[in-house]
């Protein structure tokens, strides 16, 4: 999940050449991933679950608005 996170800071085709929304959530993705690691580590569980289940809720979000139709990755499955 973090090369794929970090991954996105190279798309800048919503506003060329500069950092989008996208790149807000990006950022909050990583501070999420980052703290669910620091709950863990500290015998957090309740903590650290609450911040992965948000984590993943986010990236299902993010999938399905990628499989939307009309988008890139929906041209590329043909649908």
């Amino acid at each position: 999940m973090l090369c794929t996170t970090s991954s996105s800071f190279w798309i800048r085709e919503i506003d060329p050449g500069s950092f989008s929304w996208l790149h807000g959530m990006t950022f909050w993705t990583l501070l999420s991933m980052a703290l669910a690691v620091y709950a863990v580590r500290t015998r957090r569980v309740a903590m650290h679950a609450g911040f992965m289940t948000g984590t993943m809720i986010g990236a299902l979000v993010a999938g399905g608005f990628a499989l939307a139709p009309g988008r890139h990755i929906g041209t590329l499955l043909e649908y």
